[in-house]
């Protein structure tokens, strides 16, 4: 498969993969059911920004198809001064 596809176009079908196909291939936007050989799979939908807090979190993204990194933002940090120095907040 030679060429390019556009961003803000739509696929729409399907795509054989007799020979190698070779490339990049970007995903903005991409969502629903993903066929890869005879396994099918889904575009990850959730939150791709998390910040840490007390309580556990998970993303579900088992055999999902992730479109870009997660971002994972620091530990909220705050100090606030006081007469014997500062007190810190984590979390």
């Amino acid at each position: 498969m030679n060429g390019q596809i556009v961003e803000g176009l739509k696929l729409v079908g399907s795509l054989d993969i007799a020979t190698n196909i070779t490339g990049d291939i970007r995903t903005t936007g991409m969502a629903g059911n993903i066929t890869l050989g005879n396994q099918t799979t889904t575009a990850y939908s959730g939150s791709y920004t998390i910040t840490p807090n007390s309580e556990t979190q998970t993303l579900n993204t088992t055999d999902k198809i992730m479109l870009s990194n997660i971002q994972i933002n620091g530990i909220p940090y705050e100090e606030a001064p006081n007469d014997y120095g500062n007190t810190v907040y984590i979390g």
